[in-house]
C-alpha cells in the first residue's frame, strides 16, 4: 500500500472519529479500499461543517502523524475524565436538573394516560415529540446542532435538534423513569434496515441542511462497510425484548445480535457490544445494565408485530383524540423547555469542546 493511500484512510478515521462518538475508528483490515475512501473525502458537500473542517486541517498538514498524535491525545483525555469535566460545569449542572424534571413531567403524563407497558410508550413518544411536544418552539429538526451533553443526550431533543443518540437516550430516560429496564445501544443501520421499519406515526421528521447532509455522509459510508453508525433503545419487561428504534419508527425481531426488520426478512440492524462500550468507557452514555444482560434481553422473543401494530395504532388514536390535553401539556413545560434550550445554546458541541484546535471555516 502506498505511503499516500495510507494517509487517506488514516485521515478518513480521523474525521469518522470526529463525525459520530458511536464510530469507532477504521482498522486497514476493513477491506475499505482508498478509492472507496477518497469517495467519501471528495464528496465535501455530503458532510457536516466541523467534518469539512477537520478534513481539510488534515488535508493541509504534511504531517498526519502529527495531528493524528494531537487528536489521539484529545480523545485519550476523553476517555480519562473530559466527560466527567463536562458535566461539572455550571450550564451542564443547570441543563441536567431541567432535563429530569422534564423527563419526570413526562413519564407522568403517560401515566395519567394509563400506559402500562413498552409499545404504548414508544407510540405516545415518537408522536410527542415528532409533533414538537417535547422540545422548545414546539418543534424538533434532525440537525447537528446538538450539544451531546454527557449522560444527557436527551436534552438535545428538548433543545429541538438533534440526532438518532438524542432520541434514543431521551426516549431510554423516560422508560427508565417509569420503571422499565432499558438502555440505548449502537447498532449499525442500512437504507434497507431502515426502509423496512413500520414507520406508523404519520408526522415526518423535518432535516435542515446540516442534518441531511450528516445522514447523507453516514448513507455514503455504510453503504461501502457495515460499522456502527445508529442509536436505538433496547427494553426488557415481562420476558420479552424490545428493540425500539425512535429515531425510524419502529421494532426490530431480535436474532442475537441481528436485528431483523418486519417488513423485509433479509434487512438487518447488527448490535455492536464493543462501540457501546466505547461510548460508555467515554462517559457519553449512561450504563442500566451490563453487556451481558443485554445479551440476554436479546436472546428473548418479542412481541408478535400484530399486536405490536394494534397497540401502536389504538395509543396514536388516543394521542389525536387528546389533543387539547398535549397542548396543556406543552404549554405547562414550555418554561423548562425554553431555559433548556437557551443554556444550551451558551454550551459549545461536543467536538468544539474536546478539540478545541479545528480551525474555524472561512466564510
Amino acid at each position: 500500500m502506498k505511503a499516500q493511500d495510507l494517509q487517506v484512510i488514516r485521515a478518513t478515521e480521523l474525521v469518522l472519529l470526529l463525525s459520530c462518538t458511536s464510530i469507532a475508528s477504521l482498522s486497514l483490515s476493513t477491506g475499505f479500499t482508498p478509492e472507496q475512501v477518497s469517495e467519501v473525502l471528495n464528496n465535501m458537500e455530503a458532510m457536516p461543517e466541523y467534518m469539512l473542517r477537520a478534513s481539510q486541517a488534515l488535508s493541509q498538514n504534511k504531517d498526519i502523524g502529527v495531528v493524528s498524535s494531537l487528536i489521539s491525545a484529545s480523545l485519550y483525555a476523553e476517555f480519562l475524565g473530559g466527560a466527567f469535566l463536562d458535566s461539572r460545569t455550571e450550564e451542564a449542572k443547570k441543563i441536567t436538573s431541567l432535563y429530569h424534571q422534564s423527563v419526570d413531567n413526562t413519564a407522568e403524563l403517560m401515566k395519567n394516560f394509563a400506559l402500562d407497558e413498552p409499545i404504548s410508550v414508544f407510540a405516545m413518544y415518537v408522536y410527542l415529540y415528532r409533533n414538537g411536544y417535547l422540545s422548545s418552539n414546539q418543534k424538533f429538526i434532525y440537525s447537528m446542532k446538538l450539544k451531546d451533553i454527557p449522560k444527557n443526550y436527551g436534552a438535545d431533543v428538548i433543545g429541538g435538534y438533534g440526532v438518532c443518540r438524542s432520541v434514543a437516550e431521551h426516549l431510554t430516560d423516560i422508560y427508565q423513569k417509569l420503571g422499565y429496564a432499558s438502555d440505548s445501544i449502537t447498532v449499525n443501520a442500512t437504507k434497507k434496515s431502515i426502509a423496512g421499519l413500520d414507520k406508523l406515526c404519520p408526522t415526518i421528521v423535518e432535516k435542515d441542511p446540516s442534518g441531511a447532509r450528516f445522514a447523507k455522509f453516514i448513507s455514503t459510508l455504510t453503504g461501502k462497510i457495515r460499522i456502527s453508525n445508529h442509536m436505538i433503545t433496547l427494553v426488557r419487561y415481562e420476558g420479552k425484548s424490545y428493540v425500539l428504534d425512535g429515531m425510524n419508527d419502529g421494532i426490530l425481531i431480535p436474532q442475537g445480535r441481528k436485528l431483523v426488520t418486519p417488513n423485509n426478512p433479509t434487512a438487518d440492524m447488527i448490535y455492536s457490544p464493543v462501540s457501546l462500550l466505547i461510548n460508555r468507557a467515554m462517559g457519553m452514555v449512561n450504563k442500566n445494565s451490563s453487556l451481558r444482560e443485554i445479551n440476554e434481553t436479546l436472546k428473548m422473543p418479542t412481541i408478535d408485530m400484530q399486536e405490536y401494530r394494534r397497540i401502536y395504532l389504538e395509543t396514536l388514536k388516543m394521542c389525536r383524540d387528546n389533543e387539547d390535553l398535549l397542548e396543556q401539556f406543552y404549554l405547562e413545560s414550555a418554561e423548562i423547555y425554553d431555559e433548556i434550550s437557551s443554556t444550551l445554546e451558551k454550551v459549545p458541541g461536543m467536538i468544539r469542546r474536546k478539540i478545541p484546535f479545528i480551525p474555524s471555516r472561512r466564510k
